[in-house]
């Protein structure tokens, strides 16, 4: 909170800087955000993130949420996570029962010792847990009939302490502000679409947030998003793995059908208007991306930039 309770005296600040017309490059940086125009003449804002906190990803300030009257994000960063309760593996379960040492998932086989150790301390930064208890955290998740839960873990580099994601900081600051929120989805509700995509696929994504491609990704993302290059966030993102089907599989899974289930829900907040939507940036490019979706439905979209924090 201590973070959040700066944001008034930031705001001034960015005010007084912004007017100096002599100001340095990094006063005058913007952040890339969309303004939606629904068919009724209502207006917001809609801008892409990365779900993970990114050295170098520029945040708008709290303005963008000073005439907002609700924040929607995908879920709700209080929604319980799924992670801890999903099923164990058969063979980990009969160990259970049998009292005896739980024996890593048939699909956890396949990843290396550095691997596992470099999980554990992501376990261990991203949950704020001593690694003596992140060691047993993984154990359990190593155990798990899904892969998904070590892949949601791997995804998250350990970052500074007071590192935020996009979602993060601007539902602190619309909970101070007293905005209302609404999520697009709960994580019970995706829950079944996550464990039905093959573990070989999380596999292929753990082995990619592991290895040497993934900064170098992350730092393309981060200038993607500061540019609002939506469809170069995608291709970054995808080139991180190299088996096309299960890419396909996955995108039709996790991007367009939740675009799908989404969109009832978007047109009555971009009819209302006054809303700061904020969606992961995969979802808003492409054939079936939001963008598209939304045009076909008669909404307007423009760039438009707002004042960096």
């Amino acid at each position: 909170m201590e973070r959040f309770s700066r944001i008034t005296s930031v705001t001034v600040a960015s005010i007084f800087l912004a007017a100096l017309s002599c100001a340095a490059p990094l006063w005058a940086q913007s952040v890339p955000a969309l303004r939606v125009t629904a068919p009724n003449g209502a207006t917001s804002v809609m801008m892409g993130a990365i779900h993970i906190a990114v050295e170098g990803l520029l945040e708008p300030n709290d303005e963008i949420l000073l005439d907002a009257k609700v924040l929607v994000l995908e879920k709700d960063p209080k929604d319980p996570w799924t992670g801890l309760t999903r099923p164990l593996a058969l063979s980990s379960l009969s160990a259970v029962t049998e009292g005896k040492q739980m024996p890593p998932a048939p699909w956890a086989r396949a990843l290396a010792p550095s691997q596992i150790d470099e999980i554990t301390k992501r376990v261990s930064c991203n949950m704020r847990t001593p690694l003596e208890g992140a060691r047993i955290l993984t154990a359990h998740f190593l155990a798990q009939e899904s892969a998904v839960t070590i892949q949601e873990v791997s995804v998250r580099p350990c970052g500074g302490p007071q590192q935020l994601s996009r979602e993060q900081y601007l539902s602190g600051v619309a909970e101070v502000r007293g905005i209302d929120l609404q999520p697009l989805e709960t994580q019970a509700g995706t829950e079944p679409l996550r464990l039905s995509i093959p573990n070989q696929t999380y596999l292929q994504h753990i082995a990619a947030a592991l290895g040497p491609r993934a900064a170098p990704a992350i730092k393309q993302v981060a200038n993607a998003l500061n540019a609002g290059d939506y469809d170069l966030v995608a291709s970054a993102l995808d080139s991180l793995t190299d088996d096309a089907p299960a890419k396909a599989q996955y995108h039709a899974t996790m991007v367009i059908g939740r675009n799908m289930a989404w969109l009832p829900k978007l047109v009555s907040f971009l009819d209302a208007g006054q809303a700061v939507i904020v969606v992961g940036a995969q979802h808003l490019p492409g054939r079936n991306g939001l963008i598209q979706l939304l045009k076909e439905r008669g909404y307007r979209f423009e760039t438009t930039h707002l004042p960096a924090r």
